[in-house]
């Protein structure tokens, strides 16, 4: 036998048939094979590829109309039509044959598109076709954006389709999408791929990979990735996955990836706009200027660090009852002296302006002490102020209107205005205090209310509210407001002064809103994580448990694997495209935990892969506090119970004792990395599964 394999070697040789060392084939010339996505394309171009002898042409047909495989003149190219549902455009096509043939793909497959006719996408597919049957290795055409991927596009969006090949175009050229569960591009590319760090990305479609870096990812990978696009003919995700080829493929060596001129042009004329894409980091200020505030000045400067403030300016404006030793030596706080009296955009401007920009703040609110902006929906003001300035053409600033806040009743000023003063004017105030982006600011423009910009001005987006309370109790109004003008106009007859007919005519009780009480009352009530944890049954929907609980049941315990943090527990990491993470993290989960917590900044920790773990008998886990996996984020771990047949507790070290917990099926428990120890007792009968994911501030 041996002898007659040398032989045969021998006769291969003489053959010409050699090692392919580049393309890691042992033997003979690698099979390539073509993969096109058509849609209502002719196919005819196909013939100028006769030449390159591809070993088998994969027709995925997304019409109603049967096609035939064309004639090749090399008569050894095979050819097969696959019928298949018209969804998720060229990007579907692709994964779906990677998951359909993961056991048996060719050497190296090219993907294209039907429509690689086009005149742009024609000498793109040449080059790609060319390249591969010279290396006999992967292929991709990449343009480099210098920065990682996800933060160059990072607000890439696409709501629409723009069909660009004629046979296809439909609805003047445009058709809405099914929208990414993950948006903006850039949260859904660090969703998806949280570990992969690299700054070119994929256009068009075209490209040819070898089955090696293909099976570098697991069918089940390449499945989750095929379930985002699954459903409907247009999906925006297609064009997420458009740009992450390399992501999906990696890690692939420099070698296989290319920037041809044409494909470097073509991206280049508008690189103008990606650049514009690109996520700028927000730095967010609250300036205000005050004057005798020491009843509300620290509560107005906690309020806006709770808020997410980045730094919060005062302006004095000549106070003499020492409001501002109330705030000296805060963190993130600057008070500066502005005494000129009654030009209080002229001390924005000459004081705050030159202050700001040596900061480095690009983002700036102008708010009164008596000026309460807040986020109404599980987002600080900081996240909200992201959202609206990372936006690709984002404006150049966002009004608020007031709500006009009265009296409640109080005659002594209380402790706190936030939790105190709930009744107000039924309807909106047409006054506006506004959020702006400072680089559009014209010289001399930032003022009180709306100050004068380069670009748009918008109402803010639901979500943002702006509480005034200009006159709050009796005691303050007749000690602070009654004696002074305000800080454009002063005192200078009864017609502009502040007396108790001006109380009475904005002393405000048409219908009560508690919305900043019950957020303040939350945050005050919030656990001391250290020496405590979260415990709350029933977290999910019936629905929701149900569609994760049957996620989980499928996973069989052979895909799992011994757990190294527990004594006999298995696990199984649940891949990040899967989408069953969108309802393990859904938008009303996130919500009560927000309101359980008290801390509006929890956010899914993407980074940290949620884990599927079952503890059987035998299993146990001992004392410990959960370790902080990510250095940069405090970490949050999050516990629910799926199954629990056990007789096994889940015990919390707490500072008046121990406390047992039998966790029911739909209860999820919180803890603070570094924070309270706790423990799980050694299951002695049944069995216990539950999920672990972790968020993050």
């Amino acid at each position: 036998m041996l002898a007659k394999a040398r032989k045969s070697r021998k006769k291969a040789m003489r053959r010409g048939v050699t090692r392919r060392q580049r393309g890691g084939f042992l033997w003979g010339t690698p099979k390539i094979d073509l993969v096109l996505s058509r849609y209502k394309e002719k196919l005819d171009w196909i013939h100028a590829y006769d030449r390159y002898k591809i070993h088998k042409v994969h027709i995925y047909n997304k019409s109603e109309t049967p096609i035939q495989c064309p004639t090749f003149k090399d008569s050894n190219t095979e050819c097969e039509v696959h019928t298949i549902e018209n969804v998720g455009v060229c990007d579907h096509t692709y994964l779906y044959h990677i998951v359909k043939n993961y056991h048996k793909l060719a050497d190296i497959t090219v993907f294209a598109p039907g429509s690689s006719d086009i005149e742009y996408k024609k000498p793109i597919l040449d080059f790609t076709l060319e390249k591969t049957f010279t290396t006999k290795n992967t292929v991709l055409n990449t343009y480099d954006f210098k920065v990682e991927v996800g933060d160059a596009m990072y607000n890439f969006l696409m709501p629409t389709y723009p069909t660009k090949h004629l046979a296809n175009r439909e609805e003047e050229g445009r058709a809405p999408q099914k929208l990414a569960e993950i948006r903006p591009f850039g949260a859904w590319y660090h969703a998806n791929f949280p570990d992969v760090h690299v700054t070119k990305s994929t256009f068009f479609g075209i490209m040819a990979v070898s089955k090696k870096h293909i099976l570098q990812r697991s069918r089940a990978f390449y499945r989750g990735l095929l379930n985002q696009v699954n459903t409907e003919k247009f999906h925006e995700t297609s064009h997420f996955m458009e740009r992450s080829w390399q992501a999906i493929f990696q890690p692939l060596p420099d070698a296989c990836l290319y920037t041809s001129m044409l494909f470097d042009l073509k991206i280049g004329k508008d690189q103008g706009a990606y650049m514009i894409m690109r996520r700028p980091k927000i730095k967010f200020a609250v300036m205000g200027i005050f004057k005798n505030e020491s009843m509300g000045i620290r509560e107005w400067v906690d309020h806006y660090l709770w808020q997410g403030a980045d730094e919060i300016l005062l302006l004095d404006n000549g106070s003499t009852d020492g409001g501002a030793g109330r705030v000296a030596g805060m963190k993130n706080v600057t008070v500066l002296p502005a005494p000129k009296q009654h030009v209080q955009s002229q001390n924005y401007n000459e004081v705050g302006y030159p202050w700001l920009k040596k900061a480095g703040v690009n983002v700036l609110t102008i708010l009164d002490i008596d000026e309460y902006m807040f986020g109404t929906d599980g987002k600080n003001l900081k996240q909200h102020v992201t959202d609206i300035f990372t936006m690709f053409m984002h404006p150049s600033q966002v009004s608020c209107k007031w709500s006009m806040f009265g009296s409640s009743g109080y005659v002594k000023q209380p402790k706190s205005i936030r939790t105190s003063f709930t009744w107000k004017k039924r309807d909106l105030d047409t006054n506006v205090k506004s959020i702006m982006w400072l680089d559009d600011v014209q010289p001399g423009g930032l003022d009180l209310h709306s100050s004068v910009v380069k670009g748009a001005t918008v109402e803010s987006p639901p979500g943002i509210q702006l509480n005034h309370y200009t006159i709050q109790s009796k005691e303050y109004f007749e000690k602070v407001k009654m004696h002074r003008g305000d800080a454009t106009t002063p005192i200078t007859s009864d017609l502009n002064r502040r007396d108790w007919a001006y109380f009475n005519r904005y002393d405000y009780h048409e219908v009560e809103d508690a919305s900043l009480k019950n957020l303040v009352l939350l945050k005050t009530n919030a656990p001391d994580f250290d020496t405590q944890a979260v415990y709350k049954k029933n977290i999910y929907t019936k629905e929701e448990f149900d569609k994760i609980f049957a996620y989980t049941s499928s996973i069989h315990e052979n895909e799992m694997k011994d757990d190294v943090k527990a004594s006999g527990r298995l696990m199984y990491e649940i891949p990040s495209t899967n989408n069953i993470l969108h309802t393990i993290y859904n938008a009303s989960l996130m919500k009560k935990i927000h309101r359980m917590t008290g801390n509006m900044n929890l956010k899914p920790c993407y980074k940290v892969p949620v884990e599927y773990r079952k503890y059987v008998v035998g299993s146990s886990m001992d004392w410990h506090t959960d370790t902080q996996i990510l250095p940069e984020q405090q970490q949050f771990e999050c516990v629910v119970t799926l199954t629990n047949t056990s007789d096994s507790k889940t015990v919390m070290e707490y500072t008046g004792g121990k406390k047992e917990l039998h966790t029911p099926p739909n209860s999820l428990l919180i803890v603070r990395a570094n924070g309270i120890r706790h423990m799980v007792t050694k299951v002695k009968k049944g069995e216990r599964t539950i999920l672990k994911f972790v968020l993050c501030e």
